[in-house]
């Protein structure tokens, strides 16, 4: 990998890794992530919780892999 201004970038072989899990990323997100989110919002402890945008991308917007 080579690292230069921060950002990170991954080889062809080694993005097709994280996107299936085979690699140091955490890989393909599941149902139950989205939903547990879909939970939280539908409760009372989320009831000042307006107009968000939640990201789940398991770190990739922010770079983390």
């Amino acid at each position: 990998m080579l690292y230069e201004s921060k950002k990170v970038y991954l080889s062809l072989k080694d993005k097709v890794a994280v996107i299936t899990g085979g690699g140091s990323g955490i890989g393909v997100i599941q149902a139950e992530e989205v939903a547990a989110l879909a939970v939280y919002l539908a409760s009372d402890s989320a009831k000042m919780i307006t107009g968000q945008i939640f990201t789940i991308d398991g770190g990739q917007q922010a770079g983390l892999y």
